[in-house]
Formats: structure tokens, C-alpha cells, sequence
């Protein structure tokens, strides 16, 4: 399977969580100055389709100007199922990268890296995830992710991620080491913010 370009592939950004962990919700997040979705957009500097993925409770998150388009989830505390399913659904691509918000350090580098490693894959692949070594253990993290748009006829709403791997059509590939731990960081708490010198407005 040839690696699909950034035209062939959307880029979705999911930023539909109530953050009640951080208390405040994820898209008022500052990095650097900038709110964290538009942090994440010019790290990135994708030049295929932009989907926001967010729920009724924020229907225009801080950021959400910068996307191409802006969806809804539909499902109130379905988990990060409902946002992938929503990403598939409104995909007018064959193919879609899909980040979490909290996650700020993901670069341009990690979704290239990915969507060639999706090239490579079997024609029946319909999604992959990044495995990681984190010292002796193994670690199995969903984003960002890739999936074909046709996975949707394959995915729970509201089951596990990583249940999805017990099946022959998703699989988790291994990460190049050269990334760093930080690659990984997921702010979930205010401590987490502090420690990579962000804020929230």
C-alpha cells in the first residue's frame, strides 16, 4: 500500500473532554503563549483538510477558527470513541490522523512518521496506534492515530482503544526510540500544565 499524502489523509484534533481532571476545559489551555489548539495547528503545519472534533458544551472552542471544519461528537461521556466516530464520519478522505488536544508535543514529525508507516501496512489495516518502550514496560498509546475512514463500520462507540487491537485490522506499530518521553506528555491535571510552563485563560 503506498502512503497516502497529506491531501489523501484529514487531520483531526479532538477537543470534546469536559476536563474536570484540569478543571477548566481543554481547549482554554495556554502553551507558549497560544491557546493549545492553535499551538498544536502551527506544530503541525498540515496542509490537508483540518477537522475539530468538540461537544455541545463547547461547541466553538479557543482555537476552533484555525480548522477547516468543526464537527460534534453527538455523545455526551462516550469517551474518545465518539470523537474518532465523528472524525470518520464528516472525512471527505480516505484516510484521517487523529490527536487528542493534551497531547502538545506532538510535532509534524510523529504524523509523518505515522502516515508512512500506514503505507506500509496491509490493504485490510484499518488502523494503527504507536507502541512505546517506557523504561521495561510496553505502552500502547491511541494517539495520534490513523484509521481509514471505512473503520467506522469497526469501532464501538464508547469501547476501548486499545481493545481494538485484539482484532487482525488494527495493529500498534513501534515508535522510533529517538523520541523522547516527552513526546507522550497528556495534560490531564493542573500539574501536568505547570510542568511544561502552560496555563490556563
Amino acid at each position: 500500500m503506498t502512503s497516502p499524502t497529506e491531501h489523501q489523509c484529514t487531520l483531526a484534533v479532538l477537543a470534546g473532554g469536559r476536563g474536570s481532571r484540569m478543571g477548566a476545559a481543554k481547549d482554554r489551555l495556554v502553551i507558549a503563549g497560544r491557546p493549545v489548539l492553535q499551538h498544536l495547528l502551527e506544530r503541525l503545519s498540515f496542509s490537508g483538510p483540518t477537522l475539530l472534533v468538540t461537544s455541545a458544551a463547547r461547541p466553538r472552542p479557543v482555537g476552533a477558527d484555525a480548522f477547516g471544519r468543526v464537527v460534534l461528537d453527538g455523545v455526551e461521556g462516550a469517551g474518545p470513541t465518539a470523537g474518532i466516530l465523528a472524525a470518520l464520519n464528516a472525512a471527505t478522505t480516505p484516510t484521517v490522523v487523529v490527536l487528542s488536544c493534551d497531547m502538545p508535543n506532538i510535532a509534524r514529525g510523529h504524523v509523518d512518521w505515522l502516515i508512512h508507516e500506514f503505507g506500509r501496512a496491509t490493504p485490510q489495516t484499518m488502523g494503527m496506534m504507536c507502541r512505546r518502550q517506557d523504561g521495561t514496560a510496553t505502552r500502547i498509546e491511541p494517539f495520534p492515530g490513523i484509521y481509514r475512514a471505512e473503520a467506522v463500520r469497526e469501532i464501538t462507540l464508547g469501547g476501548s482503544l486499545r481493545a481494538l487491537l485484539d482484532g487482525p485490522r488494527f495493529v500498534a506499530v513501534d515508535t522510533p526510540p529517538s523520541w523522547p518521553t516527552e513526546t507522550w506528555i497528556n495534560l490531564n491535571f493542573p500539574d501536568d500544565l505547570t510542568a511544561i510552563a502552560g496555563e490556563i485563560r
